[in-house]
């Protein structure tokens, strides 16, 4: 299990992720909750991460695989807080390039880019 704050601004649910994505244990709870999201017809979503330091390149697999959902229904998944470090991580599992995917520096960019 992985400790992560729910937040809903409007229609935007924002999940802010307490811990880091190092196992398949923990990235599946994650994935669990993010369908959960879409079986309640929520799709703008915000991945916080300001508060990991390290995620796994499965982890990165798997949103990858979300975001491909997401699209599906017309959305595209929004990443936001990726320290340095982990944006070294997501370039090379392709997360930060990949066109599903958008990542913002802050929650409040994140939040605004739906209305543009």
């Amino acid at each position: 299990m992985i400790a992560i704050d729910i937040e809903e601004c409007g229609e935007i649910t924002i999940l802010q992720l307490k811990e880091d994505l190092r196992d398949v244990a923990t990235i599946s709870f994650l994935q669990d909750e993010l369908n959960e999201l879409l079986s309640q017809g929520k799709c703008q979503i915000v991945i916080d991460i300001s508060g990991v330091t390290n995620i796994i390149s499965y982890a990165c697999g798997r949103l990858l695989a979300f975001a491909q959902e997401l699209i599906g229904r017309g959305e595209k998944l929004r990443i936001c807080g990726l320290s340095s470090n982990l944006q070294q991580n997501a370039r090379l599992t392709n997360l930060m390039n990949n066109k599903n995917i958008a990542c913002y520096a802050t929650k409040k960019e994140a939040i605004a880019s739906f209305s543009s």
